[in-house]
Order: structure tokens, then C-alpha cells, then sequence
């Protein structure tokens, strides 16, 4: 699976300082992401009102992006690398409509919990938003293009669910979930 070998490089990354380490779980720092996610949405409405598209699509990106490391943190994990931070929230917080059987067998007496949590997880579409604003983020900071030709409208609607979604998610997340995510984790290593 492509994420699965994309997480066991970025723990392997993590040794080094990078990627990802497996940590403490951490309530007040998921909190604290959460609260930057909520003023970088402040920024880029503030960005797109000053009619900044390029910078609103970056401010938009980083609000989803730690509305993720919100989420990562409250399982124990920390990422100092975006393809990691989402290879993660790809394999276990995205709706697939479907439950990872593998996961289940591993981790008896879940069945519930996962079909409980599997209400709460990000849309698959959110998903998609996030790594296209990716891309175009990485586009517009690197490059020297300042337009865009997007429906920033949209995108912001979309970001703004995306946040809220991560939220609830991680209101949601319960212990033993956490620790069965952090042992599949560690399996990887």
C-alpha cells in the first residue's frame, strides 16, 4: 500500500529530525493547532477581501494543514513534513465508506469504535481539496505567478469545513482508536 510504505519513509525520515516521530498524545497542543487553523482562516479572509489571491490560497492551505497537525497531535504524532502529515490523515481519518478489515483484525474488539468514528472522519472530497490547494500553494510561493483561477469562494467554503470536520473529528477520537492508530504506527517502523 502506498501510503503505508510513504509513513514507514517518513518514520524512518523521523529518526533524523524529520518526517515523523511518534510522541506524546497532547490535547493542549491539538487545541493549540486548532486555534492557529481558526487565525489563518481570519488571515485569508482578511487576504481575500485585500483581493491577495495567491497569498489567500497559501493561508487557506495552512489553516487545513494544522487543523491535520491538530489531529496528528492528539494521536501522539508529529510531522515536520507535509507529505507525511497527509499520507497519515489519508490512511486513517479520511471516509472511505468502507472499514479497513485489515485494521479490525489486527485490533480486536474495535468493530464498533471505527464504525462510530467513521462518521466523524474528513470527506474524501476535503481530502482533495487539501492536496490540490497543496499544489497550488506550492505554485504560487515558489513561482512567480500571483494569480489564480480558482473560485476562491469555494476553496475558502471548503477549508473552513475542512477545519471544522477536523474538529469534530478529533472530539470524536477515542482512546482506544488512538492507541490502536499509534500501534499500527509503530508497526511501520
Amino acid at each position: 500500500m502506498v501510503r503505508e510504505k510513504t509513513i514507514k519513509n517518513c518514520l524512518e525520515k523521523g529518526k533524523d529530525g524529520g518526517g515523523i516521530i511518534i510522541t506524546t498524545q497532547s490535547s493542549k497542543l491539538s487545541e493549540m493547532h486548532y486555534k492557529k487553523a481558526l487565525k489563518n482562516i481570519e488571515v485569508m479572509n482578511y487576504l481575500k477581501v485585500g483581493k491577495y489571491s495567491d497569498w489567500t490560497v497559501i493561508s487557506a492551505y495552512y489553516s487545513m494543514y494544522q487543523a491535520c497537525l491538530s489531529i496528528l497531535t492528539r494521536i501522539g504524532l508529529k510531522s515536520k513534513d507535509h507529505t507525511c502529515t497527509v499520507a497519515v490523515i489519508e490512511k486513517y481519518f479520511i471516509k472511505t465508506g468502507k472499514i479497513d478489515k485489515k485494521f479490525l483484525d489486527q485490533y480486536k474488539g474495535l468493530t464498533n469504535i471505527v464504525k462510530e468514528l467513521e462518521k466523524v472522519k474528513i470527506e474524501q472530497k476535503l481530502l482533495s481539496v487539501l492536496k490540490d490547494v497543496r499544489d497550488r500553494r506550492e505554485n504560487l510561493q515558489y513561482d512567480v505567478e500571483t494569480s489564480v483561477i480558482i473560485s476562491l469562494d469555494d476553496m475558502i467554503k471548503n477549508t473552513i469545513k475542512f477545519v471544522e470536520e477536523s474538529k469534530i473529528l478529533v472530539d470524536n477520537l477515542d482512546v482506544k482508536f488512538i492507541e490502536a492508530v499509534r500501534k499500527d504506527v509503530k508497526r511501520l517502523i
